[in-house]
């Protein structure tokens, strides 16, 4: 508590502590390292209110399960590793699933429309400056792809591919509102979905292409089902028209004697032995 100018001012860490959440969501898009500053001082906040109220608040989501199971297994494998000294270090990675209780503990309506809006913007952005590094800033190829606001083309493209299922949600469950107020909005929305699938397309990841289709053919299933067959024939119409670069990469993940295709066989093998 602070006195100022004759007003007693309340510091309440409850109130801070979602915003600092999703501001650490939300930034993740573009560095990692100011995420962890969010998430560290959503931490220490939760804390705090601990403290003050003298109570252990932590709600966890119905697949917490999961997530227990995975760090277990983390856990297990360090445990058994060549090297368990060295690798004991990186169970300071599992803290992050700490942002799931503080977000399903500490969110309301409000705090997931506002961090969601951001997402889907600073992505946006994201993917606006990556086709700039396609088509001026970049000599793109296999080794040399666009990357938006990360480091890396991986990273990258697993955010546009959340970012196009999220926001292929958010526009599903709400094709059926056309009154005059949202018509405009939804525009805007829809061609920000184009956006990310033109950036995600000119990223050249399979994986994250095969999990947007996997995702969406669910998601319509499970929505919409009468539009199932629609789906499939925009995506037949895609392979066809799609242009002979991204076609040749997407059929190369079939060919045996790709390269990389090798490599991943040669992973699994490896593994199996393992």
């Amino acid at each position: 508590m602070v006195s100022h100018g004759g007003f007693i001012l309340t510091f309440v860490p409850a109130r801070w502590l979602p915003w600092c959440a999703a501001a650490g969501v939300v930034v993740s898009l573009v560095s990692i390292a100011a995420s962890y500053i969010f998430f560290g001082t959503a931490l220490l906040l939760w804390a705090l209110d601990s403290l003050r109220s003298r109570r252990f608040r932590l709600s966890w989501p119905p697949f917490a399960i999961l997530l227990l199971f995975f760090c277990l297994w983390f856990v297990f494998s360090v445990l058994f590793s060549n090297d368990p000294v060295s690798s004991f270090f990186s169970l300071k990675k599992l803290i992050r699933f700490l942002w799931v209780p503080l977000i399903f503990t500490w969110f309301q309506r409000v705090h997931v429309e506002w961090t969601l809006n951001r997402i889907y913007l600073v992505l946006g952005a994201s993917a606006i400056f990556s086709l700039v590094q396609y088509y001026w800033l970049m000599d793109v190829d296999l080794l040399h792809r666009i990357t938006g606001f990360m480091s890396h083309w991986m990273t990258f493209s697993g955010q546009l591919m959340m970012g196009v299922l999220s926001l292929g949600t958010f526009l599903l469950l709400r094709s059926h509102i056309w009154e005059k107020r949202v018509r405009y909005s939804f525009f805007c929305w829809t061609l920000l979905l184009l956006v990310l699938l033109w950036s995600l397309l000119a990223t050249m990841t399979r994986n994250a292409w095969l999990g947007v289709a996997a995702g969406g053919l669910l998601l319509v299933f499970l929505e919409k089902k009468n539009w199932g067959f629609l789906l499939l024939l925009l995506l037949a119409v895609l392979l066809v028209f799609l242009p002979e670069p991204f076609r040749e990469r997407l059929y190369s993940g079939a060919d045996l004697k790709d390269t990389t295709t090798q490599v991943r066989l040669e992973l699994v093998r490896s593994g199996s032995r393992l």
